[in-house]
């Protein structure tokens, strides 16, 4: 090696070593610096100050201009998971998160040049926990220098709390709007302050038009569910308001000029929140409405038909009476003149014509009494079905002996019904129950048992049964399950029964099955 290489290389390490040495002494000039710095501020702030910002619920940071920690509090350090003597003389890179560190950085220059405050908001992860600072800087002058002052407040809970609060408002808001009620709510004073999309389509006001406007304001009619106007005294929402308590199902109807009824129920509640008033739900029932109407139209057209038919029958079989009585007169007269006096065939002819006029006369005095079930004006009173079933036995006294039937009852309530009808529905039932008979003498038992705000009757038989698909067949007028030289009669006796029991609010039905009797049950309802 030359001596020329090596004096160079002796001057190489010479400067590298001036050169670090004097790193060292900046370092240790801007150390002494700080240290100046940070005993200048806390001579000027006093121990009684110091006391203050330690114990201070804010986090309160001091920093030099070239970014060290010159006074940490407590508070401050806890906030980042430190103790401010791990934070103290060191500078903001090597111990704040990166997303803090980076901010004060650009803002403390920032802040030097242009000495204004500034405040901001800035989340960061701990290896433990996210938290939400909220950050206050100014420039802050000593004796020895400016310095950055830096007040902390821990907003994480308050910033989660508005998060899980923006999610719960949207869940809220998705389903305000889905809802397949319409909703709306209104302030203190009545006007309305928020509504969902289908209170919009019910009430056929935009959202915009419908906001501000009162409970009590409406352009169109309101109608009752008989069509009378309804005033707003009786709106729900203005009840609610006013009387301060819930109310329920009150029905209306929005009738717009075009004279298109939108039928809903309404229901309202007051709202316990400051400065609110209610909250209102509206429930389109403008389908049951409208079956409503058509089944009360149904029903209107079928009495009206029903007593025309009525009508009709009891005059028809009333008038038919009288010549049907000459006809069966003159059958008779032939029978009785010129009996054996034409050959067998036309005796046969003319017999057949009088049994044939005989059932004729019997449906039309059946008719008739079917007529008249519906016709009788006879008021319900207070009566004793004991006495009225004994009343039927009497009338069927000689079938009943001719039979051997045994009829046995237990105690029978007092009921309020039509008399004559009652002792009619009994006669008809036992006649049924002796009727229809096998080679066994008859059986027949009659009961009652308390159910709900009725009285359950039962007649019940031995006789020879009903299949169980003829069970409702039997109840129709001038129906027949057998021939009529087996069981004579028209067919319209449990008709009859039906209709008595109908008109009495009631219903009659039979549990049977063929060979094994039948069991016949009616009810008959408290009246008012």
């Amino acid at each position: 090696m030359s001596t020329f290489q090596a004096n160079d290389d002796l001057g190489h390490e010479e400067r590298s070593l001036r050169e670090r040495l004097a790193a060292v002494e900046a370092q240790l000039a801007a150390y002494q610096q700080a240290a100046n710095l940070m005993e200048a501020w806390k001579d000027a702030a006093g121990p009684q100050l110091l006391t203050i910002l330690n114990n201070f619920a804010s986090g309160i940071l001091l920093i030099s201009v070239d970014g060290r920690f010159l006074f940490v509090n407590p508070r401050a350090a806890a906030m980042f998971d430190l103790h401010p003597e791990e934070m103290i003389g060191r500078y903001v890179e090597e111990i704040l998160p990166p997303e803090i560190a980076q901010v004060y950085q650009e803002r403390t220059r920032e802040l030097f040049a242009l000495q204004i405050t500034h405040e901001y908001e800035r989340s960061f992860t701990l290896p433990l926990s996210e938290r939400t600072l909220f950050i206050s800087n100014q420039i802050l002058a000593t004796s020895q220098g400016d310095a950055l002052l830096s007040s902390l407040v821990d907003i994480s809970t308050r910033t989660r709390v508005e998060a899980e609060l923006r999610v719960a408002l949207t869940k809220y808001r998705t389903l305000f709007d889905a809802m397949p009620l319409g909703i709306t709510v209104s302030d203190h004073t009545g006007q309305i302050v928020e509504s969902n999309a289908m209170a919009e389509r019910l009430l056929g006001i935009g959202k915009e038009e419908h906001h501000h406007r009162q409970i009590d304001g409406v352009e169109w009619r309101i109608v009752r569910p008989d069509g009378s106007t309804m005033p707003p005294e009786e709106f729900a929402s203005v009840r609610a308001l006013k009387e301060h308590r819930l109310i329920e199902n009150v029905e209306m109807g929005i009738v717009t000029p075009d004279g298109i009824t939108t039928w809903i129920n309404v229901t309202a509640a007051p709202l316990p929140l400051e400065d609110y008033g209610v909250v209102i739900a509206y429930n389109d029932i403008s389908s049951r409405m409208a079956a409503e109407q058509a089944l009360h139209q149904t029903m209107k057209e079928l009495t009206r038909s029903n007593a025309d038919l009525e009508q009709f029958a009891y005059v028809a079989s009333h008038d038919l009476q009288e010549p049907l009585r000459g006809v069966i007169g003159m059958l008779q007269l032939l029978h009785e003149r010129y009996q054996g006096r034409l050959d067998s065939r036309a005796d046969q002819y003319i017999a057949l014509a009088i049994d044939s006029a005989n059932r004729m006369q019997a449906l039309i005095n059946d008719l008739l009494l079917f007529s008249r079930v519906e016709r009788r004006n006879q008021i319900f009173t207070q009566m004793d079905a004991a006495a009225a079933l004994e009343h039927a036995m009497a009338n069927l006294q000689v079938v009943i002996q001719e039979s051997g039937a045994e009829i046995t009852y237990d105690p029978l309530p007092q009921i309020y019904a039509d008399s004559t009808q009652i002792t009619q529905l009994f006669q008809n039932l036992l006649s049924n129950a002796i009727k229809f008979r096998d080679e066994a003498p008859p059986r027949i038992h009659i009961s009652a048992q308390r159910r709900s705000n009725a009285w359950v009757f039962a007649v019940r038989d031995n006789g020879i049964g009903i299949a169980p698909d003829h069970v409702e067949r039997i109840f129709i007028i001038f129906q027949r399950l057998h021939p009529r030289q087996a069981y004579p009669g028209t067919g319209i006796g449990l008709a009859i029964c039906k209709k008595i029991v109908e008109r009495h609010g009631g219903q009659i039905w039979v549990n049977s099955h063929l060979g094994h009797g039948a069991t016949f049950f009616f009810t008959i309802p408290d009246q008012a």
